[in-house]
């Protein structure tokens, strides 16, 4: 799978992540959630459905 999405349903609190093979930020993020989007295959992350970011690796 392509990405890991992680939320926070904001009626209820619940956390949860899915792996999912299709994400579109437009149609697919949603902030009130407090979504995070990792893309594995790209290494990438955004906190706000817009920007995309790189993810630092560890050197240990």
């Amino acid at each position: 799978m392509k990405y890991i999405v992680i939320s926070k349903d904001p009626c209820t609190g619940e956390q949860s992540a899915f792996y999912t093979n299709w994400f579109d930020a437009e149609n697919n993020f949603n902030p009130e959630y407090n979504m995070i989007v990792i893309d594995r295959t790209r290494h990438l992350v955004t906190f706000d459905g817009e920007t995309w970011q790189d993810i630092d690796e560890d050197s240990l």
